[in-house]
């Protein structure tokens, strides 16, 4: 069996009085959550022992440990010793991992102690973790407001669930009550992982939760179909197909999702690829909306391996419900660093655009993809930026529910780096005969107009710091602007009369 705290073993063996000693101290720094705690009276404790070895050092009537390694192992010891103590009583059992997590933080502790806490009482103790976890989370989820001093017990528990030993039958009835907590998000990839180290766990997993599609914990059948695909991705691609012909709607999620994060790289693979590129155009247009989404994401997942992939998210970004727009920007978003000079990514934020009605969310996520145009492609950036001004609620209330507003961050670069094309825009717009054009350039300017800018600013002294200079330059150059705007403004009503 591993040996979890060697140093605590080693001393404990072979120096009864140091041991003694380091337990003492390791107690003090719990309690008073300090690194160095003040040095005992004389008929306390004998530390010489543990002084002499040079396990304890001490220092203007302070005494701490010497190694940081022998303070976690001592730690680990004492919170155990607590936490036996506290077994029956689950509140004051999560109240030790609360305690010990803030002790290590305060100290600088290793962030391990509390998972090695866990492995000890499992493997030396016996205690069924798995067990007791879940009813920490049976009592959590009754309550109507959560006790934070179980989520130090939840994140340990799954850094270290797959060291634990427990029935593998029971492990399925326990994440349930698991999976309804704060965090119980971390699941997904615990069973992933336990999928992925045999077939049999696989099976047992992907079996049991299919069998609760009424559960939230049956979505996991995805994450077990991942943890399979690892092993046989043949076999879990089969599982996957059939999970789309259910008529549970979570079931039939979690096929649509593996099937589009499956990796497919090799001949046979993209076999396998273009068969489920063939269900999903079976699938178009039969499915509910919350469905519906998944299958655009799974599209999104596959849209730089396959141009039909890619052709069908195309199509989707056209489409009129507010839903799919917010999957697609989401997609835009996370692809974006790797998809910006895909046709597919331009062709899907150009259609976009101009398909919604810009509800603030999307705008502010766009604004990312956007502002990499406005850095590496101009012509790109101003044709998307033309086509939500064409399509922008001029009558939206208040200066921070402007298109530039909106748009900061793209504004911004183009007005630290192209400067003079976003003046051309500027005037272009103007001089269009199109009203929505007239009022975007508006905007613009008064977006830059409304940034306070010091007359007297070249006045100042400019022997002061670089910040000054900074400041200096960047107020000049918000001058030079706004009298750029105001001369295209000028130009562009003149052409207008």
């Amino acid at each position: 069996m591993m040996d979890l705290t060697p140093h605590w073993q080693q001393t404990q063996q072979s120096n009864g009085d140091a041991h003694a000693s380091l337990q003492w101290v390791a107690a003090k720094i719990y309690e008073q959550t300090e690194q160095n705690v003040s040095e005992p009276q004389s008929d306390e404790i004998n530390l010489s022992k543990a002084l002499e070895l040079g396990l304890l050092a001490s220092n203007d009537g302070k005494i701490g440990f010497s190694d940081p390694e022998v303070l976690s192992d001592y730690l680990v010891r004492h919170a155990v010793d607590l936490a036996l103590v506290a077994w029956d009583e689950r509140e004051k059992f999560a109240s030790v991992f609360d305690d010990i997590y803030r002790c290590s933080i305060r100290i600088n502790a290793s962030r391990k102690i509390t998972g090695i806490v866990l492995l000890v009482l499992n493997y030396e103790y016996k205690k069924d973790i798995v067990g007791y976890v879940a009813d920490i989370a049976r009592l959590d989820n009754a309550r109507e407001q959560r006790d934070r001093s179980f989520f130090n017990v939840y994140n340990p528990f799954y850094d270290v669930l797959p060291q634990l030993n427990f029935e593998f039958e029971s492990l399925v009835d326990a994440l349930e009550p698991m999976y309804k907590t704060s965090n119980g998000y971390r699941i997904s990839s615990i069973v992933e992982n336990l999928a992925a180290l045999s077939g049999n766990n696989a099976d047992f997993l992907y079996k049991n939760f299919i069998e609760r599609p009424e559960s939230p914990i049956g979505e996991l059948a995805f994450d077990a179909l991942l943890g399979l695909a690892k092993l046989d991705l043949q076999e879990a691609h089969h599982r996957a197909m059939a999970l789309t012909y259910s008529e549970q709607p979570t079931l039939c999620r979690s096929g649509i999702a593996a099937l589009g994060v499956f990796e497919y790289d090799t001949g046979e693979q993209n076999d396998l690829m273009q068969i489920t590129l063939n269900r999903f155009n079976d699938l178009k247009g039969k499915l509910n909306a919350d469905i519906e989404i998944i299958l655009v994401r799974a599209y999104g997942n596959l849209a730089s391996k396959s141009e039909e992939a890619a052709s069908c998210l195309v199509e989707f970004a056209s489409s009129h419900d507010t839903a799919v727009h917010n999957e697609m920007s989401s997609i835009l978003f996370q692809k974006g660093n790797k998809a910006y000079n895909s046709p597919w990514y331009k062709e899907s934020l150009l259609h976009l655009v101009r398909a919604v009605s810009f509800p603030a969310q999307i705008l502010e996520t766009l604004n990312y993809c956007i502002e990499h145009y406005a850095k590496n492609d101009l012509n790109t950036a101003f044709q998307v930026i033309e086509l939500i001004a064409l399509g922008w609620d001029y009558s939206r209330s208040g200066r921070e529910t402007t298109l530039p507003q909106m748009l900061n961050s793209t504004f911004i670069e183009l007005y630290n780096n192209h400067i003079n094309a976003l003046n051309a825009a500027i005037t272009r717009w103007f001089s269009s005969s199109d009203i929505r054009l007239h009022l975007a350039g508006s905007n613009v300017i008064n977006f830059f107009n409304s940034i306070p800018v010091n007359d007297d600013a070249a006045a100042l002294n400019t022997n002061d710091n670089d910040e000054f200079h900074s400041i200096h330059s960047r107020a000049i150059a918000i001058k030079k602007l706004q009298k750029l705007f105001a001369k295209s403004f000028r130009k562009s009503s003149i052409h207008a009369k």
